[in-house]
């Protein structure tokens, strides 16, 4: 009797909440059920530093890890920058081998793995330079672990589910 008077308290909660004028938050717990205010602020926070995303971008590109350190994320900056540096370092490499080199066959070999590096150097500054991109786009999603519906800004109503246990 007991689960059936709480869901539809439930019930009359959610279809109750299309009903109630401004913002609204439904909470379900164990033992009760509650629809508290909400206001625009409080389902719309920011993250008070956003990036550009065309600055990001740029960056990485003119920099080995300038867009990432840019979004503010230093240890993938430092990573990009190690492998970025490490490619350049082993085209130079080749290339100073391919110059040196005695026969067709060696040349042959040590120009292909100069290019090889740089196939993947280029690959790495497209990613690097993408992630920064996506990085500085995204600053301001919200992460957060409450999965509820928030309201938009021309005044629709949201739900918000919270099962605790």
């Amino acid at each position: 009797m007991r689960k059936r008077l709480m869901g539809f308290a439930v019930l009359a909660a959610v279809l109750g909440t299309g009903s109630l004028p401004g913002y609204c938050q439904t909470q379900f717990t164990r033992d009760s059920l509650t629809v508290s205010a909400l206001s625009p602020a409080d389902s719309l926070k920011k993250k008070p530093l956003a990036q550009s995303p065309r600055a990001a971008l740029l960056r990485s590109i003119l920099f080995p890890g300038l867009g990432q350190w840019y979004n503010g994320k230093k240890l993938k900056a430092m990573l990009v920058f190690s492998v970025e540096t490490g490619l350049i370092v082993n085209a130079v490499y080749w290339n100073q081998k391919t110059q040196s080199a005695q026969n067709a066959y060696d040349r042959a070999y040590f120009a292909d793995n100069r290019n090889l590096s740089n196939w993947w150097l280029l690959f790495t500054i497209f990613m690097s330079a993408t992630d920064a991109y996506v990085d500085a786009q995204l600053s301001n999603f919200n992460v957060s672990p409450n999965l509820s519906l928030t309201p938009a800004s021309d005044g629709l109503i949201g739900l918000s589910l919270k099962i605790r246990r």
